[in-house]
């Protein structure tokens, strides 16, 4: 068997679509249906008459991910699909043969049927399977570092079911009920062939013992990952064309971002787990003007940490924060007993911290107290991490090595036009 990387569209429009009705889609919606297509030789003919202002190495690359898909996969492979709505990825096993599908809202499309198994964080997986993910190409076999087998290793380990998608309340903006994705502009607009990913063996970072002696050290990362070299990390980050042609700005720009966003979350899940990613959120808050105490490990009583404002932290705005490293949304119980200790420490204000987010229900109610409480999920910790990160305590950037890197805006260009 193979594990097959399969996107379901540039920005993710076909991933409600995809889940909904158990297929994988690619683009290409200008083709006709290729059940038909006996040869590698006639769908390349076809394509260069179908696409004929493309460059031939763009046609080329193309060319081998349509028929991969149509020819090349086979009945059980594995398929990975990363989530582009939310910081997940969804796995499944390929069912059938390919299917143009016209009975699709806003088909056709070229499919095939997949039964979906489970949908895993990304932060499950290691650091370099996670890169091969990152692959710019539509369709793209991941073979490197014996990937296929710790995905299915990872599955036997038992993940959680993938949430019916069939039911309204999982609908996205990106529903492809929109009728969008009769020409997918974006999606045909540049691919890029799977980098060349291997693994990273990071060292075992540990806190200064005067901060955090008590704490269990953080789980090691997983040895059977080579290191990388630098030539090996350079094309991973490489963010060019298989042709030669660069990506639109706003779209490296786009990828930079979650691809850097991706990375500090592993770190933090990996590194800041329990307790202390309440001492992180703590010095996070100090570096905003808070005075702080973090409560000890153990029972809190919904309590983990009190900030204060003034000299000794004994004035307003007073902050009581709860803070929940799961990587599993959280329901509306932590937000209620917040909402009561707040009463019970005489504090104007709450900070609920879910790394791993919340449920809609949560954030419906927070939306009530809007002036009293604040809900973080992860994007929103990372966010202010990197606001204050010059002024977190040097046993944290330690442990959260950062660096800053300028980048030229997408609208640098219509300016010098102007």
């Amino acid at each position: 068997m193979t594990m097959w990387l399969i996107r379901a569209g540039k920005v993710g429009e076909r991933e409600v679509l995809a889940l909904r009705e158990q297929v994988a889609i690619i683009g290409w919606d200008e083709l006709p249906d290729l059940a038909g297509m006996e040869t590698r030789g006639a769908l390349e003919t076809l394509m260069r008459r179908t696409y004929a202002d493309q460059k031939p190495r763009t046609l080329s690359s193309w060319h081998g991910q349509v028929w991969s898909f149509r020819d090349t996969i086979r009945q059980g492979d594995l398929v990975v699909l990363p989530l582009k709505s939310r910081a997940t990825i969804v796995l499944g096993t390929v069912s059938g043969q390919y299917c143009h599908r016209a009975d699709l809202a806003g088909g056709p499309y070229h499919t095939r049927p997949v039964q979906w198994h489970t949908e895993v964080p990304r932060t499950a997986f290691d650091v370099d399977i996670l890169l091969s993910f990152g692959a710019f190409m539509t369709v793209c076999r991941i073979e490197r570092n014996d990937a296929e087998q710790r995905v299915r290793d990872l599955m036997a380990e038992g993940t959680e079911p993938l949430p019916d998608t069939r039911h309204p309340g999982h609908a996205r903006a990106s529903d492809d009920r929109s009728g969008a994705g009769a020409h997918d502009v974006l999606q045909r607009e540049r691919d890029q062939p799977e980098p060349a990913c291997q693994g990273f063996a990071e060292p075992v970072l540990r806190f200064p013992a005067t901060l955090l002696a008590d704490y269990p050290p953080p789980r090691p990362t997983s040895s059977s990952a080579p290191a990388p070299s630098r030539a090996a990390t350079a094309e991973i980050i490489r963010l060019a064309d298989p042709v030669g042609e660069p990506l639109p700005p706003r779209a490296v720009a786009t990828e930079m971002e979650r691809r850097s966003r991706s990375l500090i979350r592993e770190r933090v899940t990996r590194k800041f787990k329990g307790h202390r990613m309440a001492v992180l959120v703590a010095a996070v808050l100090d570096a905003e003007g808070f005075h702080t105490t973090v409560s000890p490990p153990g029972p809190d009583g919904g309590v983990d940490i009190l900030a204060g404002s003034g000299p000794l932290g004994l004035s307003a705005p007073r902050l009581v924060v709860q803070v929940k490293s799961q990587e599993s949304k959280i329901d509306v119980r932590p937000l209620r007993e917040l909402s009561g200790v707040m009463v019970r420490y005489q504090a104007e204000h709450g900070l609920l911290v879910g790394w791993g987010g919340f449920n809609q229900g949560v954030r419906n109610e927070a939306a009530t107290d809007h002036f009293r409480i604040r809900l973080w999920d992860a994007d929103d910790l990372i966010s202010a991490i990197e606001r204050h990160y010059p002024d977190l305590p040097v046993a944290i950037r330690t442990v959260l090595p950062l660096k800053q890197v300028w980048t030229l805006a997408p609208e640098a260009d219509a300016w010098a036009a102007g």
